[in-house]
């Protein structure tokens, strides 16, 4: 988002992988993308389409670059670090709202989070308290990640989270 220069440009990738990626889910073209329950998942066409409301709620105004930015990152590093390691180092698991979980992916997804929430957060100088701002924004991405059913994790973390973000991260 903060690359381009006008909202047309910028809403061009989300739109290109929505369409991209509906389509792979339908004719099953990008296998190594899609969730191993195929038919029960639209995860890999949520995601473009978050980043395609959070693109156009920055560039409305409704949400700085920044917490745009946080937002998308917390669904990108968080929930995708947390699936690969929850995966692979994930022995010991739980049932979830969310659905199955475990808990280092859990833990995984709040140290991704509070990382790179952090990193932004003293990037963009906007003097909020940056250790607690970024706790808070963990807090609640990896809550909501618990909590969300139905696959639709990869829309509400960044909904949620962009919306966190507005009330504890000044514009």
């Amino acid at each position: 988002m903060y690359f381009f220069e006008h909202t047309f440009i910028a809403v061009i990738g989300p739109l290109s992988f929505v369409a991209l990626n509906y389509i792979s889910y339908r004719k099953h073209l990008f296998a190594a993308m899609e969730d191993p329950e195929h038919e029960k998942n639209l995860g890999t066409v949520y995601f473009p389409i978050a980043l395609l409301i959070l693109v156009l709620w920055s560039w409305a105004g409704e949400l700085s670059f920044t917490q745009g930015g946080v937002a998308m990152a917390a669904l990108g590093y968080g929930d995708g670090l947390a699936a690969l390691a929850g995966r692979k180092l994930g022995h010991t698991s739980f049932q979830a709202p969310g659905g199955h979980k475990t808990f280092v992916g859990v833990a995984v997804m709040m140290v991704a989070v509070f990382s790179v929430s952090a990193f932004l957060i003293a990037g963009a100088n906007t003097g909020a308290p940056v250790l607690l701002t970024a706790g808070i924004i963990a807090l609640v991405a990896t809550s909501t990640e618990i909590m969300t059913p139905w696959g639709l994790d990869n829309l509400t973390i960044p909904l949620v989270t962009a919306m966190v973000t507005r009330v504890v991260l000044p514009l």
